[in-house]
């Protein structure tokens, strides 16, 4: 594996002090994992060098999702009409149906979903503990898919019973799923380079406060990267009367910049001010959040844009691509400022928020939201080779890479215009197509070997069976209206409003 790589005449996309971003003719240096130089004419450093011609290519920061779960590769195309109801049997809790095994490959099919999108960083809040192995594969799997990650171990609730009765196991928090955190946390930074760093995802905020601050403490001393959480306030949670996911942690002296709200949607004044004060940061997911009912994205609300990041959230809703969610957001609230001009019988003079606000969304403002702005979201001497270069000559990006190579990404870009991935300094997708990857033996392993290499038609192979699986499971065991009914019980669900029209 070459030590160094050599990107010649690209078009980079380099971010100033203000982020502002220009499109500059230059060459790229990367020496083992980090960029090393950048300027014009590089000569390479050694004559094992891998030169890659950027000619006619935009060279982008990698991009990041700071909301994703994962292992749910198995579940595509299962939620396209569903609500955020509608998804808790039939997405979240339908994870007590998959193998710690199955888990292994699911992840590594997301994990490579991604890479191949164009991301090279992902918060995974990975709902998959059903037990210790499956949180253990998950990560063996994302080791070996070549990815960086802040893997959000989550103290999973999990399914015992679907019919005919539901039932939930009683101890969410049974000691072996603290004592397994602990384990992973004594291998952290987990992988070559540190790659995979553990972080904390929870959703319990409903637990005494005597309880969640031992947990919050104990996952902080032990040097949890963030600590991610949904927050989705609302009609259907109780909202606008209880107290949201930040009032919670703050009412017991547990909100802080470490810690990453997924969707924070229907803010309350009073909460956006409490978010503010505490530095705390917000993943935005807009496709799921415009489907499902969460409530409108906040990330391009003028007091939550400079601390708000893009997510995923579930890839078995849509696809894994950030510039995606980027153009998504960006048109509805251009189509919401419009609105807001008619209802006061005026038109607007410009279209309001811009391409270059979404992509840093995907980028910069990523980095910043999971606190690794010195290492990942820009290109940048001394930051992480972590990078994505397109194809300015395809069908999709020709003539507006030329005039506008952020606009060309964000609104005319899709994965098949991406030519290569590099992640961390190693190249993961090449040509358009995904590398091989090297099975990590374990999650103890530092250095990027393994004895089984595997290619993506095998992974295909494996989740595709797996899909089929699922849905035979779910419709062996699954009583959706016994299921639906407990849901809505043990959810405390706003069930008086739950409507089918206004």
């Amino acid at each position: 594996m070459a030590t160094s790589i050599l990107l010649k005449n690209g078009t980079l996309l380099l971010h100033d002090a203000n982020d502002v971003v220009h499109a500059s003719k230059d060459d790229l240096l990367i020496e083992n994992s980090q960029i090393t130089k950048i300027a014009q004419n590089i000569e390479p450093p050694s004559s094992d060098t891998t030169i890659i011609d950027c000619t006619d290519k935009i060279v982008s920061p990698g991009f990041i999702d700071t909301h994703h779960h994962v292992w749910q590769t198995c579940l595509k195309a299962t939620h396209p009409n569903h609500t955020l109801f509608d998804y808790f049997p039939t997405g979240n809790f339908v994870s007590s149906f998959v193998s710690a095994d199955e888990t292994f490959w699911g992840q590594l099919a997301g994990a490579l979903e991604c890479i191949d999108s164009g991301t090279t960083t992902v918060v995974d809040h990975a709902h998959i503990n059903i037990t210790p192995d499956h949180s253990k594969e998950a990560i063996r799997a994302t080791i070996s898919s070549g990815i960086r990650s802040i893997f959000g171990y989550c103290p999973t609730a999990r399914v015992t019973q679907w019919s005919p009765k539901f039932q939930m196991a009683p101890d969410p928090l049974a000691p072996w799923v603290m004592e397994t955190f602990d384990q992973l946390a004594a291998m952290n930074p987990l992988g070559p380079s540190g790659r995979v760093r553990l972080g904390f995802a929870f959703d319990m905020l409903y637990l005494p406060g005597e309880i969640l601050k031992e947990i919050y403490g104990r996952v902080r001393r032990a040097g949890a990267q963030l600590i991610t959480s949904h927050s989705v306030y609302g009609v259907a949670f109780g909202g606008p009367d209880a107290p949201s996911a930040a009032n919670r942690l703050d009412s017991h002296g547990l909100l802080g910049p470490d810690i990453l709200l997924s969707h924070n949607t229907n803010p309350k004044p009073e909460h956006t001010q409490l978010i503010r004060d505490k530095g705390v940061k917000i993943s935005s997911t807009p496709i799921t959040e415009l489907q499902m009912g969460h409530g409108n994205p906040v990330c391009l609300y003028p007091e939550y844009q400079q601390i708000s990041s893009l997510g995923i959230d579930c890839h078995s809703v849509c696809t894994s691509y950030i510039p995606t969610q980027m153009s998504t957001v960006l048109q509805w609230a251009r189509a919401r400022r419009h609105e807001e001009f008619e209802a006061h019988s005026k038109w607007a003079k410009n279209v309001g928020s811009s391409v270059r606000d979404v992509f840093n969304l995907g980028t910069i403002h990523g980095a910043r939201c999971i606190n690794m702005e010195n290492e990942i979201g820009s290109l940048a001497v001394g930051k992480k080779a972590d990078i994505v270069i397109y194809d300015a000559t395809s069908p999709g990006l020709l003539v507006a890479a030329d005039r506008d190579p952020i606009a060309a990404i964000v609104l005319h870009s899709s994965i098949r215009d991406i030519d290569t991935v590099i992640v961390d300094g190693v190249i993961r997708k090449e040509g358009g197509k995904l590398k091989d990857v090297l099975v990590a033996p374990d999650i103890e392993t530092k250095e990027e070997t393994g004895a089984q290499r595997v290619q993506w038609g095998e992974v295909a192979r494996r989740i595709r069976e797996l899909g089929v699986l699922m849905d035979e499971r779910k419709r062996a065991a699954v009583d959706d209206e016994i299921a639906r009914a407990a849901i809505l019980e043990a959810f405390h669900l706003n069930a008086s409003a739950w409507a089918d029209t206004i």
